[in-house]
């Protein structure tokens, strides 16, 4: 090994590629090209004399057995370099910053914080770009599609290897009927849940798999219905068109029925709230751009 060919620059390239395993991704993650990071991946390869990163089955590169000694012993390294030289490398002004976040969204919540982000970045990092896709089950994503998101802001079942999760904010499921009869009473009880046709809403391909469905089973619920949707617009207009019920988050409840006359009842019954949580890659942990807008995040649900 010629040490006089290893640089600071290259061993955190390494190190962003053995953790994202993603010539693309690390790319994003350096501010580089990506042909620029694969040079680098070449040069690595040839001072190490080893490949260190193959072409994997699930879509993203596989360590070799050389890559996953070095990975721990790098990690350790580079955080010691870090703290001897006091790198707390504080982002550029934020109405400088130029990047682009990509976001993975839970249904419910974009509604929620979307055109507020729009309008805070709009007015102190007006340079910075969003690209928002909708993401309701990670399981459903391949490790190549999860590592292409910055963040991921949703109610998720597991969270996958090398992320990080904070809590969000918490809510409970409220039952919003367009049914003006119901509508007289000042609370429901679950057997008006049964008796009423509802409308479901679901953003998963099995609505039985939804936190909202296993709820009100587990509380003697069988919900009628003719209709499933995965737009909670439709839904809330479908439930004032129709005389339907709805099961949906009171924050979601309360934002969509603005224009609407359906009312909204808390469920006759108690339940844990459910939360939302902000993930990210553990790589992104001393990133000081994705920690700015992580706390850009938490500051639009105060």
């Amino acid at each position: 090994m010629n040490l006089r060919s290893i640089n600071l620059n290259l061993l955190k390239t390494l190190h962003v590629l053995l953790e994202t395993r993603s010539v693309t991704v690390a790319s994003r993650e350096l501010f580089l090209t990506q042909p620029a990071v694969s040079a680098s991946l070449k040069q690595l390869r040839e001072i190490f004399d080893d490949k260190l990163l193959t072409k994997g089955n699930d879509g993203l590169l596989e360590l070799t057995h050389h890559a996953k000694l070095i990975k721990p012993k790098l990690s350790a390294l580079l955080k010691q370099t870090e703290n001897l030289l006091g790198m707390d490398v504080e982002i550029a002004l934020p109405e400088t910053l130029e990047d682009t976040f990509h976001l993975g969204i839970h249904n419910h919540v974009s509604a929620l914080i979307i055109p507020k982000l729009y309008q805070a970045l709009n007015k102190i990092a007006p340079l910075i770009k969003i690209k928002q896709t909708d993401v309701s089950d990670l399981s459903e994503l391949s490790a190549k599609e999860l590592h292409q998101f910055d963040f991921l802001i949703g109610s998720f079942r597991a969270i996958p290897k090398s992320y990080c999760h904070e809590h969000y904010f918490s809510d409970q499921f409220v039952c919003l009927s367009g049914n003006q009869t119901l509508n007289k009473k000042s609370h429901i009880t679950i057997k008006d849940l049964n008796n009423s046709e509802h409308v479901i809403l679901s953003y998963l391909n099995n609505y039985t798999r939804t936190f909202s469905e296993k709820l009100l089973v587990s509380k003697g619920v069988q919900r009628k219905y003719k209709m499933i949707v995965s737009d909670a617009s439709l839904a809330v207009q479908l439930a004032a068109a129709q005389s339907l019920l709805l099961i949906i988050m009171r924050k979601h409840a309360e934002l969509l029925n603005n224009h609407f006359s359906n009312k909204i009842f808390s469920l006759p019954f108690h339940s844990t709230d459910l939360n939302t949580e902000i993930l990210y890659k553990e790589i992104d942990v001393d990133n000081p751009a994705k920690q700015w807008f992580k706390s850009i995040l938490f500051a639009l649900i105060k």
